[in-house]
């Protein structure tokens, strides 16, 4: 079958392609992520177009991230390409994490989409200028890497970044090819920067521009448009495995009123055992999706998958950095692993005790049954919890602190990393237990220590991809 020919750039196919992927929001606001590169100047310029025929407001963000020295002149010239279109500019910079697993880009990419979201107003459309040759490039780079289906997809043209603010993305540019773009600009004279870091070959992506694309035009001239349909077939089939897979997750959540380190509600792992192997695996990926959590590989599912069904106990575990899907009485739980003390901390009332990014202990008063006024003020402070027998019979009531962890199904690595409060070689309050009626306030106020989970900053928002 003959792929079908890739449409020509001009205002009119650009303004078609943006009614049609706007036809059911009508913006009347739209942001364009600007960056000064050939890409992003097209589309400013072709939104000048939507704007007079469309009748919506435009403005361009821009994010400085100031790694190289040869950036310094950046912010002034995007300043001046949109003023030049009569276009207002917002430029903003923010913290790089220069440790980041994913490497110093990777770092600079997330910081640049998390301020671009922070920036984007309530029923605002963000436009990015991704085109059909970065799509390419993704889909190869996801399939190399061992991805799953959704990510060997591509980029979606549509997505919904935040349900309550009523914010979509949409890439009207990902149907035309980037020669497209080039001819665009070239005829018009537009100015732009280029990115000396777009051909250094060491960047997998640039790898596949510069020196796979070219032997692949060669030997398969027609390889975009043909990868391209093989991307859109998939589409529709995750969209179908989509549904599968948000159907199983409502049926194997399993909601607990006890508090923990858990982010959301595990899943129950005979439920999850009972289906086919790849909707597993695109359940789990959906479901740390929905957290705002990157996919592990096919190869780390199909491990995981393999040590649920050989039945073994709590030393199930895969990292999903920062954070850890553990296994406990047949639940898979999602939570951030805590560090455990190295020394004793003061406890103060009202006070609060820091664990992770996520989680913490708070110190709050309470109007009765709380550790008495008597203790806490005295010398009390947090130590992590001990490891042998004895000192876990020692530690509360009159049984040990073990069975009691295993009565309130308290998972392995909560007892072995949240502190306990101890003041006078006593122990105080330990997590997910009541406090020992010896230092109880009885029926007059007290002090209740608490574990607070916070979830990660972009849950219930969909994250930027990584194109």
């Amino acid at each position: 079958m003959t792929p079908e020919p890739f449409v020509q750039l001009t205002a009119d196919s650009f303004l078609a392609e943006f009614d049609r992927l706007t036809r059911n929001e009508s913006p009347k606001r739209c942001a364009v992520a600007f960056s000064g590169g050939m890409d992003s100047a097209v589309l400013m310029s072709l939104m000048t177009h939507v704007r007079r025929e469309r009748d919506v407001s435009v403005r361009a963000l821009y994010f400085h991230h100031a790694l190289q020295h040869s950036t310094e002149g950046w912010p002034a010239h995007c300043q001046a390409y949109a003023d030049s279109l009569q276009i207002p500019l917002v430029i903003g910079s923010g913290e790089i994490n220069r440790d980041d697993a994913d490497g110093l880009e990777a770092a600079a990419r997330k910081a640049r989409y998390h301020w671009i979201q922070q920036q984007l107003f309530k029923g605002e459309c963000l436009l990015m200028a991704h085109h059909c040759d970065d799509h390419i490039e993704t889909i190869l780079l996801h399939l190399l890497r061992g991805s799953g289906m959704r990510q060997i997809a591509g980029i979606p043209q549509v997505r919904i970044l935040d349900r309550n603010q009523n914010n979509l993305l949409i890439r009207p540019l990902l149907p035309f090819l980037r020669a497209e773009l080039v001819h665009y600009a070239s005829d018009r004279d537009l100015n732009w920067i280029e990115d000396p870091s777009n051909s250094d070959t060491r960047f997998r992506r640039n790898a596949i521009r510069h020196q796979l694309a070219p032997v692949l035009d060669r030997h398969w001239p027609t390889y975009r448009a043909v990868i391209s349909s093989f991307a859109a077939s998939l589409q529709v089939m995750c969209d179908a495995e989509d549904s599968a897979a948000v159907r199983l997750l409502q049926t194997a959540s399993v909601e607990e009123s006890r508090i923990g380190l858990q982010l959301c509600p595990p899943l129950d792992v005979e439920t999850l055992l009972n289906v086919s192997d790849s909707l597993f695996i695109h359940t789990i990926r959906c479901w740390l999706h929905q957290q705002g959590i990157r996919s592990p590989t096919t190869r780390q599912l199909k491990e995981l998958l393999r040590q649920l069904e050989s039945g073994l106990g709590s030393g199930v575990s895969l990292r999903v950095e920062p954070y850890v899907l553990g296994l406990y009485r047949r639940k898979l739980y999602l939570y951030e692993p805590v560090n455990r003390l190295d020394a004793s901390v003061p406890c103060k009332p009202e006070g609060r005790l820091t664990l992770s990014h996520s989680a913490s202990i708070e110190i709050m008063s309470v109007g009765r049954r709380g550790i008495s006024n008597r203790y806490l003020p005295r010398d009390a402070e947090w130590k992590t919890c001990c490891h042998s027998a004895s000192e876990y019979d020692r530690m509360v009531f009159s049984k040990s602190l073990k069975k009691h962890y295993q009565r309130h199904g308290i998972p392995p690595w909560e007892r072995q990393s949240i502190p306990r409060l101890v003041a006078d070689g006593q122990t105080l309050w330990t997590h997910g237990l009541p406090v020992d009626p010896r230092f109880s306030s009885e029926n007059s106020p007290g002090w209740i220590p608490k574990l607070v989970v916070s979830q990660p900053d972009n849950c219930g928002s969909t994250t930027l991809d990584s194109a």
